[in-house]
């Protein structure tokens, strides 16, 4: 069984497409989500870092 706390989101893919469909570059999404570049590329790449 396992615990809640160590399951992972892998939802970048979807990110992905969400922002293509509106026609955004990774700039201009993170402006509106208020986050970094290099922050929504890891996301987009369902980086997970090391724990």
């Amino acid at each position: 069984m396992s615990d809640d706390s160590s399951r992972k989101i892998l939802a970048g893919a979807r990110l992905r497409r969400l922002r293509r469909e509106l026609a955004l570059s990774q700039s201009a999404m993170a402006m509106e989500l208020g986050i970094s570049v290099s922050y929504l590329n890891l996301m987009e790449r369902n980086y997970h870092g090391a724990y």
